[in-house]
């Protein structure tokens, strides 16, 4: 006989599951990348690819992709560096009841929370206006009469005369006044905050579970706190910051 169980949100991250090292580096990029996206429409991003222009002008191939392709691929790997590097702090501080490469697979959970939070707030405006695009697609799914590939498609051939409207949504046009600037800067902070609270619970939690002593579980749990705290203060500056396109 089946059975439906309803658990609290994020109580599965700890529950102590096998990690592989591949899901390892999956959450870090996740958690990476939208952040770089995020801090590749900054001011200070502008600045750092003035100041990297000069040595990448020369090289073969356009110097703005090339240093967005760059930034792509150093950034999770300095993430990688800097959460493996304080997972070694929590190893020591355990008094090594942790080795280092067992932190490295039972923390990286804690982090999907900030991951989901960032991409909520990263995304919510685009998935909000862009996302009403959906409307008028179900209706016309290939986006025939969109553009001339769609011919074959859309058995335009076959079917002359037929016009795509299935569900009579294609004239719907998306509505940009649905949320505004404040109402998206709410809605990121709120997702910024809870995220990390329950990233630093459930490294509390895992803690607690990894650790006989509950003394030195908690000072365990002292380089993790610090980096959560970190990430959330570098999160809010990067929504705090000027959009540059």
């Amino acid at each position: 006989m089946r059975q439906l169980s309803i658990r609290p949100w994020a109580v599965g991250l700890s529950r102590g599951e096998r990690v592989s090292t591949a899901l390892v580096a999956f959450h870090i990029t996740a958690l990476a990348t939208v952040t770089f996206d995020g801090l590749s429409e900054t001011p200070a991003w502008v600045a750092a690819q003035n100041a990297m222009w000069p040595l990448i002008d020369p090289l073969p191939g356009a110097a703005a992709a090339t240093i967005e392709s760059l930034g792509t691929l150093f950034i999770p790997v300095g993430f990688a560096g800097v959460y493996i590097f304080v997972c070694g702090l929590v190893s020591r501080m355990s008094g090594h009841s942790m080795k280092k490469p067992e932190v490295v697979r039972k923390f990286v959970f804690s982090l999907v929370p900030i991951a989901l939070a960032y991409n909520l707030s990263h995304y919510i405006s685009f998935l909000l206006i862009t996302g009403q695009q959906i409307v008028p697609l179900i209706s016309n799914p290939f986006g025939c009469g969109l553009s001339d590939w769609t011919g074959f498609v859309c058995m335009r051939g076959v079917f002359p005369g037929f016009e795509w409207n299935l569900f009579g949504t294609m004239g719907y046009k998306p509505n940009i006044g649905l949320i505004d600037a404040r109402f998206a800067w709410i809605v990121s902070v709120t997702a910024l905050v809870l995220g990390h609270i329950i990233s630093v619970f459930t490294a509390h939690v895992i803690s607690l579970r990894s650790v006989r002593n509950h003394s030195i579980a908690v000072r365990s749990q002292y380089p993790m706190l610090f980096l959560m705290i970190f990430y959330t203060a570098v999160s809010l500056w990067i929504i705090a910051q000027p959009l540059i396109s």
